[in-house]
Protein backbone atom coordinates (compact mmCIF):
# COMPACT_ATOMS: atom_id res chain seq x y z
CA UNK A 1 0.00 0.00 0.00
CA UNK A 2 2.78 2.47 1.02
CA UNK A 3 4.72 1.62 -2.12
CA UNK A 4 1.73 2.41 -4.31
CA UNK A 5 1.19 5.71 -2.48
CA UNK A 6 4.87 6.58 -2.88
CA UNK A 7 4.65 6.00 -6.62
CA UNK A 8 1.79 8.49 -6.74
CA UNK A 9 2.96 11.21 -4.34
CA UNK A 10 6.75 11.25 -4.84
CA UNK A 11 6.55 12.50 -8.47
CA UNK A 12 4.20 15.23 -7.24
CA UNK A 13 6.72 16.09 -4.50
CA UNK A 14 9.57 16.25 -7.05
CA UNK A 15 7.65 18.52 -9.43
CA UNK A 16 6.67 20.79 -6.58
CA UNK A 17 10.23 20.93 -5.27
CA UNK A 18 11.74 21.76 -8.67
CA UNK A 19 9.52 24.82 -8.96
CA UNK A 20 11.03 26.27 -5.79
CA UNK A 21 14.26 28.29 -5.87
CA UNK A 22 17.32 26.94 -4.13
CA UNK A 23 17.92 28.82 -0.85
CA UNK A 24 20.55 31.57 -1.04
CA UNK A 25 22.28 31.90 2.31
CA UNK A 26 24.59 34.80 3.07
CA UNK A 27 26.91 33.90 5.92
CA UNK A 28 28.59 36.40 8.21
CA UNK A 29 32.43 36.14 8.34
CA UNK A 30 32.26 34.13 11.57
CA UNK A 31 29.36 31.89 10.48
CA UNK A 32 29.29 28.65 8.51
CA UNK A 33 25.86 27.32 9.50
CA UNK A 34 22.37 28.78 8.92
CA UNK A 35 19.63 28.87 11.56
CA UNK A 36 17.35 25.87 11.78
CA UNK A 37 14.57 25.39 9.28
CA UNK A 38 11.81 22.86 9.93
CA UNK A 39 10.54 20.53 7.21
CA UNK A 40 7.87 17.87 7.62
CA UNK A 41 8.15 14.41 6.03
CA UNK A 42 4.73 13.01 5.25
CA UNK A 43 3.93 9.35 5.90
CA UNK A 44 2.36 9.36 2.41
CA UNK A 45 5.77 9.88 0.76
CA UNK A 46 8.46 9.18 3.37
CA UNK A 47 10.57 11.51 1.24
CA UNK A 48 11.94 15.04 1.21
CA UNK A 49 12.94 17.07 -1.85
CA UNK A 50 15.84 19.53 -1.41
CA UNK A 51 16.63 22.12 -4.04
CA UNK A 52 20.28 22.64 -3.11
CA UNK A 53 22.85 25.20 -4.27
CA UNK A 54 26.34 23.81 -5.06
CA UNK A 55 27.69 26.33 -2.53
CA UNK A 56 25.86 24.65 0.35
CA UNK A 57 25.64 21.45 2.32
CA UNK A 58 22.26 20.49 3.79
CA UNK A 59 22.36 18.75 7.19
CA UNK A 60 19.17 17.35 8.67
CA UNK A 61 18.39 16.23 12.21
CA UNK A 62 15.86 13.41 12.17
CA UNK A 63 12.98 13.13 14.63
CA UNK A 64 15.08 10.73 16.72
CA UNK A 65 17.88 13.34 16.97
CA UNK A 66 20.42 11.83 14.55
CA UNK A 67 22.17 14.25 12.13
CA UNK A 68 22.85 13.25 8.52
CA UNK A 69 23.65 14.91 5.20
CA UNK A 70 20.89 15.49 2.67
CA UNK A 71 21.61 15.34 -1.02
CA UNK A 72 20.20 17.72 -3.60
CA UNK A 73 16.99 16.36 -5.08
CA UNK A 74 14.81 13.62 -3.66
CA UNK A 75 15.84 11.99 -0.37
CA UNK A 76 14.07 8.66 0.15
CA UNK A 77 13.22 6.71 2.25
CA UNK A 78 12.91 8.80 5.41
CA UNK A 79 10.91 8.28 8.57
CA UNK A 80 7.90 10.54 8.77
CA UNK A 81 7.99 13.46 11.18
CA UNK A 82 9.61 16.89 11.65
CA UNK A 83 13.18 17.41 10.51
CA UNK A 84 15.45 20.31 11.46
CA UNK A 85 17.54 21.40 8.48
CA UNK A 86 20.68 23.54 8.58
CA UNK A 87 22.54 24.82 5.53
CA UNK A 88 26.33 24.78 5.85
CA UNK A 89 28.78 26.70 3.65
CA UNK A 90 30.93 24.48 1.42
CA UNK A 91 32.88 27.37 -0.21
CA UNK A 92 36.51 28.13 0.57
CA UNK A 93 36.62 30.95 3.09
CA UNK A 94 39.30 33.37 4.19
CA UNK A 95 40.08 34.79 7.61
CA UNK A 96 42.69 37.34 8.62
CA UNK A 97 44.47 36.60 11.87
CA UNK A 98 45.32 40.06 13.26
CA UNK A 99 48.84 40.79 14.46
CA UNK A 100 49.94 38.41 17.17
CA UNK A 101 52.89 39.71 19.22
CA UNK A 102 55.13 37.55 21.36
CA UNK A 103 58.70 37.40 22.69
CA UNK A 104 61.19 35.08 20.98
CA UNK A 105 63.57 32.74 22.77
CA UNK A 106 66.31 35.40 22.57
CA UNK A 107 64.13 38.14 24.10
CA UNK A 108 63.05 40.11 21.00
CA UNK A 109 59.51 41.25 20.27
CA UNK A 110 58.02 39.87 17.02
CA UNK A 111 54.56 40.32 15.45
CA UNK A 112 53.02 38.14 12.72
CA UNK A 113 49.80 38.61 10.78
CA UNK A 114 48.33 35.68 8.81
CA UNK A 115 45.73 35.00 6.13
CA UNK A 116 43.99 31.63 6.51
CA UNK A 117 42.12 29.88 3.69
CA UNK A 118 39.88 27.09 4.94
CA UNK A 119 36.68 25.19 4.16
CA UNK A 120 34.26 22.86 5.87
CA UNK A 121 35.30 19.22 5.56
CA UNK A 122 32.47 17.57 7.52
CA UNK A 123 29.23 19.61 7.66
CA UNK A 124 27.75 17.37 10.37
CA UNK A 125 30.54 18.47 12.71
CA UNK A 126 29.46 22.08 12.17
CA UNK A 127 26.39 21.34 14.28
CA UNK A 128 28.44 19.70 17.03
CA UNK A 129 31.05 22.45 17.65
CA UNK A 130 29.96 25.64 19.38
CA UNK A 131 31.17 28.82 17.62
CA UNK A 132 33.35 26.83 15.20
CA UNK A 133 34.96 29.75 13.31
CA UNK A 134 35.78 31.65 16.52
CA UNK A 135 37.27 28.45 17.95
CA UNK A 136 39.40 27.88 14.84
CA UNK A 137 40.78 31.44 14.90
CA UNK A 138 41.40 31.33 18.66
CA UNK A 139 43.41 28.10 18.33
CA UNK A 140 45.43 29.49 15.40
CA UNK A 141 46.26 32.62 17.43
CA UNK A 142 47.45 30.43 20.30
CA UNK A 143 49.51 28.31 17.89
CA UNK A 144 51.07 31.43 16.40
CA UNK A 145 52.02 32.72 19.84
CA UNK A 146 53.62 29.38 20.66
CA UNK A 147 55.45 29.40 17.30
CA UNK A 148 57.04 32.80 18.08
CA UNK A 149 57.87 31.88 21.69
CA UNK A 150 59.66 28.69 20.62
CA UNK A 151 61.97 30.31 18.03
CA UNK A 152 64.82 32.80 17.87
CA UNK A 153 64.44 36.20 16.24
CA UNK A 154 66.57 35.27 13.20
CA UNK A 155 64.44 32.18 12.51
CA UNK A 156 61.36 34.38 12.08
CA UNK A 157 62.68 37.68 10.67
CA UNK A 158 65.99 36.65 9.06
CA UNK A 159 69.56 37.54 10.03
CA UNK A 160 71.91 40.38 9.12
CA UNK A 161 72.96 38.51 5.99
CA UNK A 162 69.38 38.96 4.70
CA UNK A 163 68.75 35.22 4.71
CA UNK A 164 65.35 34.48 3.17
CA UNK A 165 62.80 32.97 5.54
CA UNK A 166 60.66 30.07 4.32
CA UNK A 167 57.05 31.12 4.93
CA UNK A 168 55.94 27.51 4.69
CA UNK A 169 57.50 26.87 8.13
CA UNK A 170 54.68 28.79 9.82
CA UNK A 171 52.08 27.08 7.63
CA UNK A 172 53.37 23.58 8.38
CA UNK A 173 53.55 24.28 12.11
CA UNK A 174 49.96 25.54 12.37
CA UNK A 175 48.58 22.79 10.11
CA UNK A 176 50.26 20.12 12.24
CA UNK A 177 48.78 21.63 15.39
CA UNK A 178 45.35 21.82 13.74
CA UNK A 179 45.46 18.21 12.53
CA UNK A 180 46.05 17.04 16.11
CA UNK A 181 42.75 18.59 17.26
CA UNK A 182 40.21 15.83 16.79
CA UNK A 183 36.98 17.80 16.44
CA UNK A 184 38.23 20.89 14.58
CA UNK A 185 40.45 18.96 12.17
CA UNK A 186 37.43 16.90 11.09
CA UNK A 187 35.26 19.99 10.79
CA UNK A 188 37.73 22.28 8.94
CA UNK A 189 40.34 21.66 6.28
CA UNK A 190 43.02 24.39 6.21
CA UNK A 191 43.94 24.84 2.55
CA UNK A 192 46.57 27.54 2.84
CA UNK A 193 48.28 29.87 5.31
CA UNK A 194 50.00 33.04 4.11
CA UNK A 195 52.19 35.33 6.20
CA UNK A 196 50.72 38.76 5.46
CA UNK A 197 53.14 40.81 7.57
CA UNK A 198 56.19 40.34 9.78
CA UNK A 199 57.23 43.03 12.23
CA UNK A 200 60.40 42.86 14.26
CA UNK A 201 61.68 44.65 17.35
CA UNK A 202 62.20 48.33 16.33
CA UNK A 203 65.37 48.72 18.40
CA UNK A 204 66.88 45.53 17.05
CA UNK A 205 65.93 46.46 13.49
CA UNK A 206 67.70 49.83 13.90
CA UNK A 207 70.83 48.13 15.23
CA UNK A 208 70.86 45.71 12.30
CA UNK A 209 70.30 48.46 9.77
CA UNK A 210 73.26 50.39 11.19
CA UNK A 211 75.33 47.23 11.11
CA UNK A 212 74.51 46.67 7.43
CA UNK A 213 75.48 50.28 6.60
CA UNK A 214 78.78 49.81 8.44
CA UNK A 215 79.41 46.56 6.58
CA UNK A 216 78.87 48.27 3.22
CA UNK A 217 81.24 51.08 4.19
CA UNK A 218 83.86 48.59 5.32
CA UNK A 219 83.54 46.73 2.03
CA UNK A 220 84.05 49.94 0.05
CA UNK A 221 87.09 50.84 2.19
CA UNK A 222 88.60 47.39 1.62
CA UNK A 223 88.09 47.70 -2.12
CA UNK A 224 89.78 51.09 -2.11
CA UNK A 225 92.68 49.74 -0.06
CA UNK A 226 93.07 46.79 -2.42
CA UNK A 227 93.15 49.16 -5.40
CA UNK A 228 95.83 51.23 -3.72
CA UNK A 229 97.90 48.14 -2.90
CA UNK A 230 97.67 46.97 -6.51
CA UNK A 231 98.87 50.38 -7.71
CA UNK A 232 101.75 50.41 -5.25
CA UNK A 233 102.77 46.91 -6.31
CA UNK A 234 102.78 47.84 -9.98
CA UNK A 235 104.83 50.98 -9.23
CA UNK A 236 107.30 48.89 -7.22
CA UNK A 237 107.66 46.51 -10.16
CA UNK A 238 108.29 49.42 -12.51
CA UNK A 239 110.94 50.85 -10.17
CA UNK A 240 112.59 47.43 -9.93
CA UNK A 241 112.65 47.21 -13.74
CA UNK A 242 114.31 50.63 -13.94
CA UNK A 243 117.00 49.62 -11.45
CA UNK A 244 117.63 46.37 -13.35
CA UNK A 245 118.00 48.27 -16.63
CA UNK A 246 120.47 50.65 -14.99
CA UNK A 247 122.51 47.77 -13.54
CA UNK A 248 122.64 46.06 -16.93
CA UNK A 249 123.57 49.35 -18.62
CA UNK A 250 126.56 49.86 -16.29
CA UNK A 251 127.95 46.50 -17.30
CA UNK A 252 127.78 47.09 -21.05
CA UNK A 253 130.60 48.28 -23.27
CA UNK A 254 131.35 51.91 -23.98
CA UNK A 255 129.43 51.78 -27.20
CA UNK A 256 126.32 50.65 -25.34
CA UNK A 257 126.92 53.33 -22.64
CA UNK A 258 126.20 56.03 -25.19
CA UNK A 259 122.90 54.39 -26.00
CA UNK A 260 122.17 53.99 -22.29
CA UNK A 261 122.70 57.70 -21.71
CA UNK A 262 120.05 58.36 -24.30
CA UNK A 263 117.81 55.79 -22.64
CA UNK A 264 118.33 57.47 -19.26
CA UNK A 265 117.01 60.71 -20.69
CA UNK A 266 114.01 58.87 -22.04
CA UNK A 267 113.48 57.12 -18.71
CA UNK A 268 113.53 60.45 -16.88
CA UNK A 269 110.72 61.62 -19.11
CA UNK A 270 108.84 58.35 -18.44
CA UNK A 271 109.37 58.84 -14.69
CA UNK A 272 108.04 62.39 -14.92
CA UNK A 273 104.99 61.12 -16.80
CA UNK A 274 104.57 58.36 -14.26
CA UNK A 275 104.82 60.84 -11.39
CA UNK A 276 102.21 62.99 -13.07
CA UNK A 277 99.94 59.97 -13.37
CA UNK A 278 100.60 59.08 -9.72
CA UNK A 279 99.69 62.60 -8.65
CA UNK A 280 96.47 62.45 -10.65
CA UNK A 281 95.67 59.04 -9.19
CA UNK A 282 96.48 60.21 -5.65
CA UNK A 283 94.18 63.19 -6.14
CA UNK A 284 91.44 60.84 -7.34
CA UNK A 285 91.97 58.51 -4.35
CA UNK A 286 91.73 61.43 -1.95
CA UNK A 287 88.46 62.53 -3.59
CA UNK A 288 86.99 59.03 -3.23
CA UNK A 289 88.17 58.82 0.39
CA UNK A 290 86.52 62.16 1.09
CA UNK A 291 83.29 60.91 -0.48
CA UNK A 292 83.21 57.79 1.69
CA UNK A 293 84.05 59.76 4.86
CA UNK A 294 81.23 62.22 4.18
CA UNK A 295 78.23 61.92 6.52
CA UNK A 296 75.84 63.10 3.83
CA UNK A 297 73.63 60.43 2.27
CA UNK A 298 74.84 59.35 -1.14
CA UNK A 299 72.56 59.68 -4.11
CA UNK A 300 72.68 57.48 -7.21
CA UNK A 301 74.58 60.08 -9.29
CA UNK A 302 77.35 60.35 -6.70
CA UNK A 303 77.66 56.57 -6.44
CA UNK A 304 77.84 56.37 -10.25
CA UNK A 305 80.70 58.92 -10.35
CA UNK A 306 82.59 57.03 -7.61
CA UNK A 307 82.19 53.72 -9.48
CA UNK A 308 83.43 55.31 -12.74
CA UNK A 309 86.38 56.85 -10.91
CA UNK A 310 87.35 53.53 -9.29
CA UNK A 311 87.08 51.85 -12.69
CA UNK A 312 89.31 54.53 -14.24
CA UNK A 313 91.85 54.12 -11.43
CA UNK A 314 92.02 50.41 -12.18
CA UNK A 315 92.40 51.12 -15.89
CA UNK A 316 95.12 53.73 -15.28
CA UNK A 317 97.00 51.32 -13.07
CA UNK A 318 97.19 48.76 -15.86
CA UNK A 319 98.58 51.19 -18.51
CA UNK A 320 102.28 50.48 -19.28
CA UNK A 321 104.77 53.29 -18.63
CA UNK A 322 105.49 55.78 -21.42
CA UNK A 323 108.53 54.58 -23.36
CA UNK A 324 110.35 55.44 -26.57
CA UNK A 325 111.85 53.39 -29.38
CA UNK A 326 115.47 53.60 -30.63
CA UNK A 327 114.59 56.62 -32.75
CA UNK A 328 113.33 58.64 -29.78
CA UNK A 329 109.63 58.30 -30.68
CA UNK A 330 107.40 57.97 -27.60
CA UNK A 331 104.92 55.07 -27.39
CA UNK A 332 101.82 54.54 -25.24
CA UNK A 333 101.66 58.30 -24.69
CA UNK A 334 98.24 58.74 -26.25
CA UNK A 335 96.60 56.13 -24.00
CA UNK A 336 98.23 57.57 -20.87
CA UNK A 337 97.23 61.13 -21.72
CA UNK A 338 93.63 60.22 -22.53
CA UNK A 339 93.42 58.08 -19.37
CA UNK A 340 94.76 60.95 -17.25
CA UNK A 341 92.30 63.36 -18.81
CA UNK A 342 89.38 61.05 -18.03
CA UNK A 343 90.69 60.59 -14.48
CA UNK A 344 90.98 64.37 -13.98
CA UNK A 345 87.53 64.97 -15.41
CA UNK A 346 85.87 62.42 -13.10
CA UNK A 347 87.85 63.70 -10.08
CA UNK A 348 86.73 67.28 -10.80
CA UNK A 349 83.11 66.11 -11.08
CA UNK A 350 83.29 64.30 -7.72
CA UNK A 351 84.97 67.21 -5.93
CA UNK A 352 82.48 69.65 -7.40
CA UNK A 353 79.65 67.36 -6.26
CA UNK A 354 81.08 67.10 -2.72
CA UNK A 355 81.66 70.87 -2.47
CA UNK A 356 78.10 71.49 -3.65
CA UNK A 357 76.65 69.08 -1.02
CA UNK A 358 78.71 70.57 1.83
CA UNK A 359 77.80 74.16 0.95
Amino acid sequence: MNKALNEIFIPILVESGKRKLAPQIIFAPNEICSPRQTRNVSPWTNALYINLSPKLYAVAISPDGKPFILKGGINYPLDSGKYSIHYVSREQRQAIIPKVSETTTDGAQVSLELIINYRVADPVKALEVEQPVESLIAFIKADLQEYIRSRAYDEILGDTAMTQIDNSLVSRYIKEKHNNRHQLSKLFFIADIVVKERTGDPKLMEIRENYQIEQRQNTATRELTNQKQVLEKKLAIQEADIKRIRAEADAKQQDIMRKMELQNMQLEKARADLQFRQDRMQRALEAVTRAFSSSYPKDPREVEIINQLLHELGSSATLPPVTADNHGTSTNGTDAESGTQRLDSLTDKLLHWLDHKSS
